[in-house]
């Protein structure tokens, strides 16, 4: 299986209740998952008699073109004022867990096929700012957030399902981390992408 896409990555904030407050991320320009185990073994007569290895965590990584401001809110539990758009920390604000959603594509005896991935519960760890000054051309400066994935209440920490095209993985995401199109609607005015912007750019030239 080699995956050859990604996109539609989508987070809503985690409680005992079930989802709330989901937004679509930015654009996804890269994503990884990667499973962190204990083990131990036991060993007799000069020999491994037993060898446990048990789930501990996962380690996320999210790259995305921008995470907009209500976003932000979201995953690590700042301030936000909707009517003037801006985000306060606090020295008590907390992360939240969240859950993630994303589509993939893979190639499959060479056809190509749709996953949705979902991790059930994950809390992300605020990264630094790097604010630079324009030169010559034009640097992108991508948002990268990293995290730790655990088992939500079940014991799941992921679920990834096959479809047969990416209306349906999309709709499947959407509704395990309860998110509505109005949502969206709302996000697109408060948000810009970068491609948007770099349309302006260019019509200013």
């Amino acid at each position: 299986m080699a995956y050859i896409g990604l996109a539609n990555i989508h987070i809503a904030k985690w409680t005992q209740q079930g989802y709330t407050e989901g937004f679509k991320l930015g654009e996804g320009i890269g994503m990884s998952i990667e499973p962190q185990y204990k083990e131990g073994k036991l060993y007799g007569d000069n020999k491994i008699v037993d060898n446990r290895r048990k789930f501990k965590e996962a380690k996320v990584e999210i790259e995305t073109s921008y995470v907009p401001t209500r976003g932000v809110s979201v995953l690590y539990g700042h301030e936000y004022d909707a009517t003037n758009r801006s985000i306060v920390s606090k020295i008590t604000d907390e992360s939240n867990y969240v859950g993630i959603g994303a589509t993939v594509t893979n190639i499959e005896a060479g056809t190509d096929k749709i996953d949705a991935v979902v991790v059930f519960k994950a809390k992300f760890q605020e990264s630094k700012s790097d604010y630079k000054t324009e030169g010559d051309s034009i640097e992108y400066n991508t948002p990268q957030i990293s995290g730790t994935a655990i088992g939500n209440e079940n014991d799941e920490w992921r679920e990834v399902r096959h479809f047969a095209n990416e209306t349906e993985a999309v709709k499947w995401i959407k509704e395990t981390l309860n998110i509505n199109d109005d949502v969206e609607e709302q996000q697109e005015t408060e948000s810009q992408s970068i491609s948007e912007y770099i349309n302006e750019l260019n019509d200013a030239e």
